[in-house]
This record gives structure tokens, C-alpha cells and sequence, in this order.
């Protein structure tokens, strides 16, 4: 129970966190949004990534785990899903020029939206537990 707490907790922190520094996600502008998206993530993380990770198994095998984050984005998926008022939002970027090197704009569609989501909210997660982390010395 203790575990299933924490890993809540460190959620809802995550998303709080994510929501408030990038701008890619839709929210409802509530705190209920971000429970019940905390929530979901972390009932769909222990309940369905396990099933996610043993069929994707052979493919990670093939790969050698370069598709490793497949089943998050999936689980990610399925909670702007059941999430009323959670979302990712598309994107583009304007073109520019860096040191005489010219950038085109890019437009991040649906499912590249929601892989970059997903890896801020990785990223974002390895930070919360890594700040939460207790001594082991």
C-alpha cells in the first residue's frame, strides 16, 4: 500500500510538474484533472504495462530494446483516453537560421506529440524520484 502511495504521489507531482513547464499538455484547468490523470497513470502502469511489455517482448528482443519505451507511450495514450480534460497537444516549430544554418519548421503530429509527452514525463519522473530519493549511505 505504502509503494502504490508513493508511486501516486510521485506521479501527481509529475504531471503537476509537466503541466506547469511544457506547454504540450491540455489540462482542465483543475487539480481533479491531474488526480484522476495521476491516477490512471499509475493504475494503468501497474496493471497493463506488465501485459505491454511481455507482448512486445520478441520485438524488443529484434531490436535489442530500442522500442523499450513503446508500452509507455501506449499507457500515456490510454490515460489522455479515460482522462477527461487531459491531452497533448499537436505542435510546429518556426523555421529558423543558427550560424549560417538554416532550421525548416517542423509540425509534430499526434502520435510524435505524444512520444516527446512521454519522454518529458520520463525525464521528469527519473528527476522527481532521484530528488526523493533517501541516503543509502
Amino acid at each position: 500500500m505504502k509503494k502504490l502511495l508513493r508511486k501516486y504521489l510521485t506521479n501527481l507531482v509529475t504531471f503537476w510538474l509537466t503541466s506547469n513547464l511544457a506547454l504540450l499538455f491540455v489540462i482542465g484547468h483543475s487539480f481533479p484533472t491531474l488526480f484522476l490523470a495521476a491516477l490512471g497513470f499509475t493504475l494503468l502502469d501497474l496493471i497493463v504495462k506488465p501485459a505491454l511489455k511481455v507482448v512486445f517482448l520478441p520485438i524488443n528482443l529484434i531490436t535489442l530494446g530500442l522500442l523499450r519505451w513503446v508500452p509507455a507511450v501506449i499507457i500515456f495514450y490510454l490515460v489522455t483516453l479515460i482522462t477527461p480534460g487531459y491531452g497533448v497537444h499537436t505542435f510546429s516549430t518556426q523555421p529558423f537560421t543558427f550560424a549560417n544554418l538554416s532550421f525548416p519548421s517542423f509540425h509534430f503530429g499526434q502520435i510524435s506529440s505524444l512520444i516527446i509527452a512521454t519522454l518529458i514525463i520520463y525525464l521528469t519522473k527519473r528527476a522527481v524520484i532521484w530528488i526523493n530519493k533517501k541516503d543509502k549511505d
